[in-house]
């Protein structure tokens, strides 16, 4: 083998063809060349090859020579080398060709005769020539491949260092297996130890040495490191690259272990751990991450020797670290994966090795400190040693095993005390997590004392508020706070005591006095022993000059007061070091108080506006409009700009030297204005005197719920800020994150809810400017603390790197610098800072707004610059001439002077974010000495300080620390312009045209009709206002602002522009397309086109809003025709993760937006069309789950697996709204779920709806979407037959399961009984229990509150729904109760007083659909049959549904809800009388469903009625979500369900019973409904109903006994339904009946159709995870049984393979009949 290079040039290749061409033209060839088998620098040796004469040799002669010259072919006189010209019998496997006497390094050819028994030369000639081969020692080859990998690595040669080590991971590894999953490549990957066994000690060495290198290659070449992802993103081509290379460290840890060498083991389990750190931060369960820790905690535990010994640094730190995080994840992940004693296992494997590694580290550094002669651990060793036990802490905490570990804590020398059990911190995790919160709350009060009570605290408050008992969380929150503040209180008061002291002894001179406490002589003998050691510290010679008693006595004072300065110094760093320690802890305290107080918030905000806080599309997010968002500043017409441009204008002229009258006023102002509130408010209580009680009871909980939202406003912002102010000072950069983004979130959503209140009939008592007044400072100091955040931590640089225009803007593709928010996302600083700048200018913030515009541009690299020097400007233009106005000195001021000669550095724009600013004032000492003096003594405030302090004021007023160089920020603008390319221009300009048209359809934006006066910059600070007969015209073109100075109020706010103008800003888009074409900024112009159809749409051209659409489809996929190439399954031959890379992230997600646009606004009469374009918007919504390592591959994966807080690890999909828009996702998610439901595209909608409910749940935080969204799926697992997952789904969603509230906690359930399992292979009587809680659970009040009654009905729909598809199940008709007792439907009456309903809230009656009794079920009995539990659940569903009808009727639903839920509810009603054998009631059911539908505002033939039709609340509420999505759904799919459920009824109706059409022939009537279904059907492409309709018609016509018509229109429903691409499941069932009844019509024909039927149904078996085989024509299913019983595929197929069998037999019989007739 290590001459295989050699071997391979020594023999030539000769492939089978040229072989037997050889021996066909002549019988007698010559042998080939030598195989050479050794050499070295003297000999070599040689066999002779095989050849076809081989059995006639008798002799062989060896020939050599020297090759040199141009024919170095050998002939048969080169025999001068000893050993050549000998003649060597030909023995098989013995003949060895030996030559001898080579000169070294000289290169010979060789050649053999061979001769037969005779002696003659076989061949007629000499054979064959060999290639120059070197005389020289032999090469190791496998060690120079590992030798060159090593000094390639060195020399950065990577492409020669993975050359060279793929030779020898081939020589000693079996190839990988034909499997290209990840588990079966670890699975099968492994050593060849036969080989191995063979090899030396040094080669493996250098194998393992070369495994290292080639993964420290790929890790460097992939950016593959522990600490984030690599470039590629968080997809899953990330997770396969760095478990492909943790399958070369498995290797390498088995190669390792078989050499002992325990080193190279623990390195390579380090190097998997760091290759799946991120994996594990981001708890992305997989099983393959599983597999590799569990062999690296194996791994682990053989070599803890080896961890156990003195590590140098804190790598000991680092390895136990390792080892809580490995065992951690396995136990978490492997709870997920239902496997528990695993994950028991390996927790205590982990914690024991923790425990083991933590006690030998701990012993070694003992030993170390008393070697080295200390007494005492230092403090950095106890530090150590505080952290490596707080891992082992975490670890037992999450285990929950109560062990008392010793030497875990250390405490403070004040505070030891001998723990008691309640007091073990180990035992306190366990009470916490699991006990009662009260007895947990009394012990975490118990340990208030002890430095870890901030702690504890905290985890208890954390858990209080996730099980919802907000009243706790206040309550005990407030407490705590009391006690922590009366607690720090006593430490400086304790501080005073010690001075108080201090003067008593002073004054008195007695060291103890009588009648003192206990604690008194403590304090003294402590001061005694301070003054006593103080006082052996004093120099000899100051005790020498104390001679008189005078003199001994002021030093013993001197001392006592140096004692009291020391105790209270000590006493401060002790409160200093404990609020450092707490100060965590305490952020996190503030945090969940800020969520209770939100949380109450929320709770009260209803109940005050009585649920009409709906969203509506009339209404734009505020957002929208904001200079963060839109870059442009919007001119508001408001009232709080109205209060801004007073307040200003009093400050701007008011005159310096009355500057105390003044603030004077302002006072009185403020107090008459009180008195005014005062007046009004005594006079409405004067005019509500008349009224009737109940109305001033109602104004009176109007008023207190006004004061209880803005008193929690006011303590949330309390909370926060503190929270903020904590986490900052303490570096907790996360908890900073985490705080600052909830303020973001919560903010901008009141701010949303105040928006909508504000347009109600009775408006929110929490105004605008009461908001703006509470929320813009919070968003300042949030703005400040994180811009210092990322300035400490050095993210800024990220700006840096070469970002492109557009990354900056809007890029479709990933980019690690914007998109990653692993430790930051910078799209979401950028937009906080800009809203911020906003607020600043809102609020005539000009110092703050110019402090952080400056900073900001000089973070960025100017790449923001463009959009923040307008405001810039202005506050630098507004600070001038308030400087102006106060007389104070001009630009650069003299603290910018001195700075300069200090540094040597101008205070620039651009310098001004690094300098530090030196003060350049002149201090008045004495003048200030002589004031504080006089007014000391007379207790006055003179009129000098009076002067002085407004003269202070003035002067404070007139210095400001920014640059106020307005030409120098302009230049800078300018030159930032320059750098922004024209189509970008261009672009940003078509899009502040589109804001500003939006901005006219908003109250807050409109251009008020009356003329209103002009005001300059000098008479207004942030509000300015127009007229509207100068508003300018806007142009396609952006303006040239090369020269613009934004003097100018036009300059800097942006005018509403009215809808006359709509034609320019489409003329605008247009041509910004064009440009972004010509210069290939691809992700830009789909952003483009897309708006560009919007606005076409909006403007009525619907054509051309199809064509944008679809070229933004085209433009986002890098593809042309992609709606044509689409067949309903695939985009040509690209798979979902090919088109991802291809298209980016996001531009997949803009062609789903767009092409459901398409689907939903453009394709309204064509349901083949839509149902198509519907799929692909799924198809392409499916690629973000199939690239996303954290989520399932399979759609059916998704029946019972919910996406968690993130959908990708470490990205925000919706921090760039322009690239993808929150709102108009979910919207199309929403239309695309219902109509792929409503289709009965199931399996496909899983994954689509998956996607919808994180969106709006974890995302959006709705809770009335995620309902609906959870009910949507309940429908489909109903439609799927997945009953365990569905029943599941249906009682935790009564409990308020996985919702998530606003406040970012989820619903607490009230029941704590786990959900009964429903299993899907055991028939309906081994599932009562199951039964019984689907059943009898119903809504707690409040989640029904949350819920609402719309909601309520819909849930109960689904369940009926799923009972019925459970009913279904069981064949035959149901049978009622035979003996009373054995099972009986208990009534119990929950008696309501009529008195007991008029006091309850109004809010508990509009919400909670009541009913007159609640029916339990129970199915206990012994002799209970599957027909009587099917009439008991029949006779509960007909309950549920009376009852809906009801409730339809009292409820006040808008009209178009109503009508949806009638309809739904009569369809349910039909299927009911359809089981009990009722066929008239669903034949009656069915007409009046139709009747509705002809009668209702949207019918299926007309078009929408007038506003007069929808009455008063459908006219107030025409632009709610609800109303809209529900008349989209009453439409023709509707109205043809309605339709089959007639044909049905006529169908299945037997005409003895009773007469349906008295008068008239049923089956005549039947064919004229069906005829006019098919027709509908081929009207609006419904081939799927078509289809059914057909089955049912031939159902009928064969009944009648026309079996010719029976057959061809099952032939037409085959055909419809076969040759697709994609199936709906009930399709799937309706093909296989139409098979079956169009074989049993035909005879005995051919099986290809039934065969071809049999792998249909057996694929979807197979998609369901069931195991089908076909032996013999029949089915078998591994494991023994299928795993769900209620699949309807199985009886279909059951029928099929008979039908096959009785075929099959009928022509056997037919064969042997004739043959023996024959014969």
């Amino acid at each position: 083998m290590e001459e295989r290079k050699v071997y391979m040039s020594s023999t030539p290749n000769t492939t089978s063809e040229d072989k037997g061409k050889v021996i066909k033209e002549d019988g007698q060839s010559p042998p080939p060349p030598p195989v050479l088998l050794s050499r070295n620098n003297h000999s070599m040796t040689f066999a002779p090859a095989p050849h076809n004469l081989e059995g006639q040799v008798c002799w062989y002669q060896l020939c050599s020579r020297v090759a040199e010259g141009i024919n170095r072919k050998v002939r048969l006189g080169d025999c001068s080398l000893p050993g050549t010209g000998n003649m060597v019998p030909a023995v098989s496997g013995e003949c060895v060709l030996r030559v001898e006497g080579l000169e070294p390094n000289q290169k010979y050819v060789f050649a053999v005769a061979a001769y037969n028994s005779q002696g003659e030369l076989l061949g007629s000639t000499i054979g064959g020539t060999t290639l120059p081969l070197l005389a020289s020692m032999p090469v190791p080859l496998l060690s120079a491949w590992a030798h060159l990998a090593k000094v390639a690595f060195q020399t950065e040669q990577y492409a020669i260092a993975k050359r060279a080590f793929r030779e020898l991971w081939s020589h000693c590894t079996y190839p990988d297996s034909e499997s290209n999953s990840t588990e079966g490549r670890l699975a099968t990957t492994g050593l060849r130890k036969e080989i191995l066994q063979y090899s030396s000690l040094h080669l493996c060495q250098l194998f393992l040495t070369s495994i290292f290198i080639e993964t420290e290659i790929n890790i460097q070449q992939g950016s593959l490191y522990w600490d984030s992802f690599s470039d590629n993103g968080p997809f899953i081509w990330e997770k396969e690259a760095r478990l492909e290379e943790c399958e070369r460290m498995l290797v390498a840890m088995d190669l390792a272990m078989c050499l002992n060498d325990a080193a190279a083991a623990l390195q390579a389990a380090v190097s998997c751990y760091g290759l799946l750190a991120p994996i594990m931060f981001h708890q992305i369960t997989c099983d393959s991450v599983v597999q590799v820790l569990k062999k690296c905690l194996m791994v682990l535990e053989e070599n803890s020797g080896l961890l156990k010994q003195k590590w140098t640094g804190n790598t000991s730190e680092s390895f136990i670290h390792m080892i809580a995080c490995i065992t951690y994840y396995l136990a978490k992940t492997l709870r997920v994966l239902r496997k528990h004693e695993m994950a028991k296992a390996l927790m205590d494997c982990g914690c024991r090795l923790l425990q083991d590694v933590y006690h030998a580290q701990l012993q070694i550094r003992r030993l170390t400190n008393q070697s080295e002669g200390r007494k005492t651990a230092d403090q950095a060793t106890v530090k150590s040693e505080m952290k490596i036990s707080r891992q082992l802490k975490a670890l037992e905490r999450k285990n929950k095993k109560i062990t008392v570990s010793k030497g875990t804590h250390t405490p403070e020398p004040e505070t030891s005390q001998t723990l008691t059990v309640s007091e073990d911190p180990n035992l306190l995790y366990e009470l916490i997590s699991s006990g009662t919160l009260k007895d947990a709350y009394m012990h975490v009060m118990k340990l208030r004392r002890k430095v870890y009570f901030t702690e504890f605290a905290a985890l208890l408050l954390q858990r209080t508020m996730k099980e919802g008992h907000i009243d706790l969380v206040l309550e005990w929150g407030q407490s705590m706070f009391q006690f922590l503040s009366s607690r720090d209180e006593a430490m400086v008061l304790s501080t005073k005591c010690l001075e108080g002291h201090g003067q008593i002894r002073k004054r008195s001179g007695n060291q103890n006095a009588k009648g003192s406490e206990t604690s008194q002589h403590k304090n003294a003998s402590s001061h005694d022993d301070t003054r006593k050691q103080a006082k052996h510290k004093l120099a000899q010679n100051m005790l020498l000059k104390m001679r008189t008693h005078r003199e001994v006595l002021a030093m013993e004072n001197l001392l006592a007061m140096i004692s009291s300065v020391m105790q209270r110094q000590k006493k401060r760093l002790q409160l200093r070091h404990t609020c450092a320690v707490e100060r965590v802890w305490r952020s996190h305290l503030n945090y969940y108080m800020a969520q209770a107080h939100l949380a109450v918030f929320y709770q009260h905000l209803p109940q005050q506006h009585r649920g009409d806080l709906e969203q509506r599309y009339s209404q734009f997010h505020p957002l929208c409009f904001s200079l963060a968002y839109s870059g442009v500043l919007v001119w508001r017409n408001n009232s709080q700009q109205h209060e801004l441009e007073s307040s200003n204008e009093a400050v701007l002229h008011e005159d310096s030297s009355d500057h105390m009258d003044y603030v004077m006023t302002a006072h009185k102002d403020r107090g008459r204005k009180d008195a005014v509130d005062g007046s009004v408010a005594e006079d409405r209580c004067k005019e509500g005197e008349g009224s009737p009680h109940s109305v001033e009871q109602q104004m009176e909980a109007q008023r207190c719920t006004g004061a209880t939202l803005l008193e929690s406003i006011n303590k949330v912002a309390v909370h926060l800020r503190r929270a903020m102010v904590l986490a900052h000072r303490g570096n907790h950069w996360t908890t900073l994150q985490c705080v600052c983004q909830t303020l973001w979130d919560q903010s901008c959503r009141i701010t949303v809810l105040v928006q909508r209140a504000a347009q109600l009939e009775t408006p929110c008592t929490i105004t605008a400017e009461q908001l703006h007044s509470i929320l813009t400072p919070l968003l300042v100091l949030a703005t400040d603390f994180i811009m210092d955040m990322l300035q400490k931590l050095g993210l800024w640089s990220l700006y840096s790197s070469d970002l492109t225009e557009d990354e900056l803007e809007s890029s479709l593709h990933f980019s690690v610098p914007l998109d990653d928010s692993t430790q930051v996302d910078l799209r979401w600083v950028r937009t906080l800072v800009l809203h911020t700048l906003e607020r600043l200018h809102d609020s005539g913030k000009w110092e703050s707004l110019a402090h952080f515009a400056l900073l900001f541009s000089s973070y960025t690299r100017d790449r923001y610059t463009v959009i923040v020097t307008p405001l810039l400007v202005h506050a630098q233009r507004m600070l001038l001439e308030r400087i102006n106005s106060f007389g104070g000195p001009s630009f650069p001021q003299p603290h910018h002077v001195n700075t300069q000669k200090a540094t040597g550095k101008e205070v620039t724009n651009k310098s001004y974010a690094g300098c530090q600013l030196l003060s350049g004032r002149i201090h008045h000492a004495a003048q200030k000495r002589h004031l504080h003096k006089k007014a000391a003594l007379t207790n006055s405030i003179p009129r000098e300080a009076v002067d002085l302090t407004g003269a202070e004021i003035q002067h404070s007023m007139s210095l400001v620390c920014v640059p106020l160089d307005v030409e120098d920020t302009l230049s800078c603008y300018h030159e930032a312009l320059e750098k922004k390319t024209y189509c970008l221009q261009m672009f940003q300009h078509s899009r502040s045209l589109l804001v500003l048209l939006l901005a006219n359809t908003q109250p807050c934006f409109m251009i008020p009709t009356q003329h209103c006066r002009s005001r300059g910059l000098s008479h207004s600070a942030s509000f300015v206002n127009f007229s509207p007969v100068v508003m300018p015209t806007p142009n396609i073109q952006p303006c040239d602002l090369t020269e613009e100075d934004y003097s100018t109020p036009d300059a800097i706010y942006g005018l509403p522009i009215s809808r006359d103008h709509l034609q320019t800003i489409i003329s605008a888009y247009s041509t910004s397309i064009k440009y972004l074409k010509a210069n290939s900024r691809d992700s830009l112009r789909v952003l483009a086109l897309h708006e560009l159809g919007n606005l076409q749409f909006y403007s009525g051209n619907t054509r051309a809003a199809h064509s944008c659409w679809s070229k933004a489809v085209d433009c986002a996929l890098k593809s042309s025709g992609v709606l044509e190439k689409w067949d309903g399954a695939s985009l040509g031959n690209g798979s979902l993760q090919e088109i991802l890379r291809q298209a980016g992230m996001w531009g997949c997600l803009q062609a789903a937006v767009v092409t459901a646009k398409i689907a939903q606004f453009i394709l309204t009469s064509d349901i083949n069309q839509r149902t198509k374009y519907c799929l692909l918007s799924a198809y392409l919504f499916k690629s973000l789950l199939c690239c996303s390592m954290a989520q399932p591959q399979a759609d059916l994966q998704y029946a019972s697996y919910s996406i968690g807080d993130e959908l990708l690890p470490g990205v925000d999909l919706f921090s760039e709204p322009h690239r993808l828009h929150l709102g108009t996702t979910v919207s199309s998610l929403n239309f695309i779920c219902h109509w792929l439901l409503t289709t009965g595209y199931c399996i496909m909608l899983l994954p689509t709806l998956a996607l919808y409910l994180h969106f709006v749940g974890t995302v959006c935080r709705d809770v009335q979407h995620t309902v609906k969204g959870k009910i949507l799926k309940i429908r489909a697992l109903t439609e799927l037959c997945l009953f365990a997952e569905a029943v599941k789904d249906a009682v935790q969603l009564t409990r308020g399961t996985g919702v998530l509230l606003p406040h970012g906690q989820y619903i607490a359930s009230a029941c704590v009984q786990p959900t009964k399992t429903f299993c899907s292979n055991e028939s309906l009587l081994d599932n009562a229990e199951a039964l019984e809680e689907l059943v009898n659970c119903d809504f707690t009040p409040e989640v029904c509150t949350l819920y609402g009654p719309a909601l309520c009905l819909r849930f109960n729909l689904a369940r009926v729904q799923l009972v019925l598809a459970l009913t279904n199940a069981i064949a035959g008709y149901p049978v009622p109760d035979s003996v009373e007792g054995e099972v009986c439907i208990s009534v119990t009456s929950c008696s309501v007083d009529p008195k007991d309903d008029e006091q309850d809230s109004p809010d508990t009656d509009d919400c909670c659909p009541k009913t007159g009794e609640q029916k339990v079920l129970n199915l206990d009995a012994k002799n209970l049959t599957p027909e009587r539990i099917k009439f008991l659940l029949l006779e509960r569903a007909s309950s549920w549904l009376n009852t809906i009808s009801e409730q339809l009727e009292s409820h006040s639903l808008c009209k178009m809800e109503t009508l949806e839920l009638t309809i739904e509810s009569n369809l349910l009603k039909g299927n009911l009388y359809m089981q009990q054998g009722h066929t008239a009631l669903c034949f009656d059911t069915a007409v009046s469903s139709l009747k509705l539908l002809q009668t209702s505002p949207v019918t299926v033939r007309g078009s929408w009625a007038d506003d007069k039709d929808f009455g008063e609340s459908d006219a107030q509420n025409g632009d709610c979500p609800g109303v809209v999505e529900a008349s989209e759904r009453i439409g023709v799919h509707l109205w043809l369900h309605c339709r089959l459920a007639l044909v049905n009824s006529l169908v299945a109706h037997n005409p003895r019973t009773i007469e349906l059409l008295p008068g008239k022939n049923i089956n005549e009537e039947a064919a004229r409904v069906l005829q006019e279904g098919l027709d509908e059907c081929a009207l609006w492409g419904d081939l799927d109903i078509q289809a059914l309709l057909l089955v049912e018609g031939a159902r009928l016509e064969a009944r009648r006994g026309k079996t010719d018509n029976s057959m061809t229109m099952l032939q037409k429903a085959v055909s419809l339904l076969s040759g697709r691409t994609r199936l709906p499941q009930k399709s799937v069932i309706t093909l296989a009946q139409a098979t079956l009844l169009l074989s049993d019509l035909r005879g005995a024909q051919s099986i290809t159709p039934l065969q071809l039927m049999q792998k249909l149904l057996k694929k979807q078996l197979c998609d369901f995870g069931e195991s089908v085989e076909l032996v013999d024509g029949k089915m078998r299913l591994f494991p023994p049984g299928p795993r769900n019983i209620y699949l309807p595929y199985f009886n279909i197929l059951n029928q099929t393979s008979l039908q096959i069998g009785n075929i099959l037999g009928q022509s056997k019989m037919e064969t042997q009949v004739s043959a023996s007739q024959s014969s």
